[in-house]
């Protein structure tokens, strides 16, 4: 019903940054408070009871993940309803970008949508870290599994990112299980954040607060072969545990393929092959020459099982969804679980999957 009624309206409105606002702060933040009517819910879109399967279960640095599905960074970036996203059937919720202070981002319109596919130059809008702890507060007892996606806002300098990053972890680390340091896409002084010293600094700077939590890196799908090299160094020298490989795409031959994003700025998610595939080969590359134990997740167009085993087979530990839930309709985690449990079949275990095509990839493009 979703995507022959639903979606087809929100193609007509753009699916506009509001439109998800509402959907996750009007809606799934308020029934979460009502005993009963987030089942209710759950059975509106086809979702009789949370589901769960001995062949998803995955366990990386500590973390128990009752599957391997996780709500990617962006869709809930104050914490506002962790719990109904949960119950829908992700394996964990990840909150942010966080920032220190409380950001508006870029000027609206700075969200485009069509179908499947869509393009986001939010620019890390955010209220900031004192808001999102008290939100993060009321689940601190629910054993939901959560991680913070943590960024610095756009007045902050390389040489200040450290501190900047340490401090908005140092207030989270009670409320989650693990952090992502997000270098965001969106903002013309990206690359001074890319380069090795100031990663491993940043890296390093938040390690020092976390203590044993993991920490994880976060690439950009445009990166070539010299900087990956330089990530991959970064997280080894400074104590982090991986990479969330990877974020959307700036490349203009990719969103000149669509009316609805041409000549449009920030950068494109969605299931275009040319993204999917540029996202399979990091994933590929970082697990080839990373440390056999570092943990990768992978986000980048994953709306089906399907795509959720390749991104597994390439590298990835677990994977992250965001626009799967513009394709898909709430009940995206839900379809793409029972998918994955019928791809990987009975008597094999998802985590079996790990790495098993990663030298089917080509490398990332060379510096030029």
């Amino acid at each position: 019903m979703y995507q022959e009624l639903i979606r087809p309206i929100l193609d007509q409105v753009g699916h506009s940054e509001e439109m998800h606002s509402f959907v996750r702060d009007s809606l799934l933040q308020n029934i979460q408070e009502i005993p009963g009517v987030l089942t209710a819910l759950r059975h509106v879109i086809g979702i009789r009871e949370r589901f769960t399967h001995p062949n998803l279960a995955v366990t990386f640095n500590g973390i128990d993940l009752e599957n391997p599905t996780i709500l990617a960074a962006g869709w809930d970036k104050n914490g506002t309803a962790v719990a109904a996203e949960h119950a829908l059937g992700f394996g964990a919720i990840v909150v942010g970008g966080v920032l220190k202070n409380p950001q508006e981002g870029n000027p609206k319109p700075r969200q485009w949508a069509s179908g499947p596919h869509s393009v986001n130059f939010i620019g890390l809008w955010s209220q900031g870290v004192d808001v999102v702890e008290q939100n993060l507060i009321r689940y601190q007892e629910s054993n939901i599994p959560i991680i913070a996606n943590i960024a610095n806002n756009h007045d902050v300098t390389p040489q200040a990112a450290p501190q900047a990053f340490a401090e908005v972890a140092k207030r989270l680390s009670p409320y989650v299980r693990a952090f992502e340091i997000c270098i965001c896409p969106n903002r013309d002084e990206t690359l001074p954040f890319m380069e090795y010293a100031v990663a491993r600094d940043i890296g390093q700077a938040v390690k020092e607060q976390v203590g044993v939590k993991a920490v994880y890196l976060k690439t950009l799908p445009d990166m070539n072969t010299a900087q990956l090299l330089d990530f991959i160094k970064a997280v080894e020298d400074g104590g982090l545990q991986g990479f969330v490989a990877s974020n959307t795409t700036k490349r203009t031959d990719i969103k000149n393929s669509y009316q609805f994003s041409k000549g449009r700025p920030g950068g494109y998610s969605g299931p275009d092959q040319r993204y999917r595939a540029s996202v399979l080969s990091q994933i590929a590359f970082l697990r080839r020459e990373s440390d056999r134990n570092i943990t990768i997740l992978g986000v980048g167009g994953i709306q089906t099982g399907f795509d959720a085993i390749l991104a597994i087979g390439a590298g990835a530990n677990a994977i992250e969804g965001n626009t799967g839930m513009r394709a898909q309709g709430l009940a995206y985690p839900d379809k793409l679980n029972r998918s994955l449990a019928r791809i990987v079949g009975p008597g094999s275990r998802v985590s079996d999957y790990v790495g098993i095509d990663r030298t089917c990839y080509p490398n990332p493009p060379r510096p030029e």
